[in-house]
């Protein structure tokens, strides 16, 4: 067992340490919209936890831990008209594992093109979508230790132009033995960097002489990253009554194109049907530096967000039908339509 956990341990912080020396931009942001409303009321912090059918987005190795098939359904607004649906299947098959499999699409609405001569716009109008597909394995390697792999095909696509990429998510669950103490640890969007190719907006055509036939030409495109992150975290059940538990969440995220984050949460359930959830996000880099500089603190400046939701379980005719609402802050960029507002629905059977 303890090689299982050394080898697992050392391969995440190896591509931990290579993300660190990558630290820019990335594209297919879309992969880093969070899914499940209980899992986002306690600000994302699930990677320890990861005992749901929205541990395939957060965790796959906690896949394992479902003990019936379960169904997951997602949508969230964001801003500027932005949506995101996302729909998650779980197919427990006891000592052999756990089989998922996952999709997210990102639509947004047409815009207008524009050009240099019709700046105003063309009347003519292009649209963007992105999506994904994973399919996930998870097993347990011993009677305290998960692991889990999910392989994804990823498309981002403009006006007739695409990019496709391929990656994986690894994670580990480990039942710590000292009381519910729990660790989790995952590497998310490990793949290929995508670039765009193909379609009209990515040819042209140069007129070298008058008397000449213009040649045609594609242009270019450079490649980009995909979102990386590495995140570690525990769990730790403060509550254990007949009918009332307590867990408490905490996580270290560290992805490849933004500062690092610390984020918390904590649920209250109620006869495993009622739930309430808490979660706080933190920008780590930015609280050291106010902490190390505190004359440049703006008293208006988001360094934390706070996460909020409620949950309710009920079993129907055999169906555990599970309803779960969150609300994220989205700082300057929410509204009231808008402020990262979720409703998932499960379905166990």
């Amino acid at each position: 067992m303890k090689k299982y956990i050394i080898s697992l341990i050392v391969l995440l912080l190896i591509a931990n340490g290579l993300m660190a020396m990558n630290e820019g931009t990335a594209g297919a942001q879309f992969l880093k919209i969070p899914v499940g409303g209980r899992a986002t009321a306690m600000a994302g912090a699930f990677v320890a936890l990861a005992d749901d059918i929205s541990t395939l987005y957060y965790n796959p190795a906690g896949l394992v831990k479902l003990n019936q098939n379960t169904i997951l359904l997602n949508y969230v607004k964001w801003p500027a008209g932005i949506g995101y649906s996302y729909v998650g299947m779980a197919f427990p098959m006891g000592v052999q594992g756990a089989f998922g499999i996952q999709a997210g699409i990102m639509s947004v609405p047409e815009m207008e093109v524009t050009t240099v001569d019709y700046p105003e716009g063309t009347d003519e109008y292009f649209g963007v979508s992105n999506y994904f597909v994973g399919l996930t394995y998870s097993r347990y390697f011993t009677d305290k230790l998960a692991v889990g792999l999910t392989t994804k095909l990823i498309q981002e696509v403009i006006y007739d132009a695409s990019s496709s990429m391929m990656a994986v998510d690894l994670g580990a669950s480990y039942e710590t033995g000292f009381k519910s103490l729990r660790i989790g640890m995952a590497i998310r969007n490990f793949g290929s960097d995508g670039q765009f190719t193909g379609g009209t907006i990515l040819s042209d055509q140069i007129d070298y002489l008058e008397d000449q036939q213009p040649v045609n030409i594609l242009i270019a495109t450079e490649p980009y990253p995909i979102p990386l992150n590495f995140n570690f975290g525990v769990a730790y059940d403060f509550l254990e009554g007949p009918d009332n538990f307590l867990t408490g969440v905490i996580e270290f995220q560290n992805p490849n194109d933004g500062p690092e984050a610390f984020r918390m949460g904590a649920e209250y359930s109620f006869a495993d049907m009622m739930f309430a959830r808490l979660g706080y996000m933190f920008d780590w880099d930015r609280l050291m530096d106010i902490k190390d500089n505190p004359d440049e603190f703006n008293t208006e400046e988001k360094i934390e967000g706070l996460t909020a939701g409620m949950g309710f379980k009920q079993n129907l005719s055999g169906f555990n039908i599970g309803i779960d609402y969150s609300y994220t802050g989205m700082g300057k960029l929410g509204g009231s339509f808008t402020n990262g507002h979720r409703v998932s629905l499960s379905i166990g059977f």
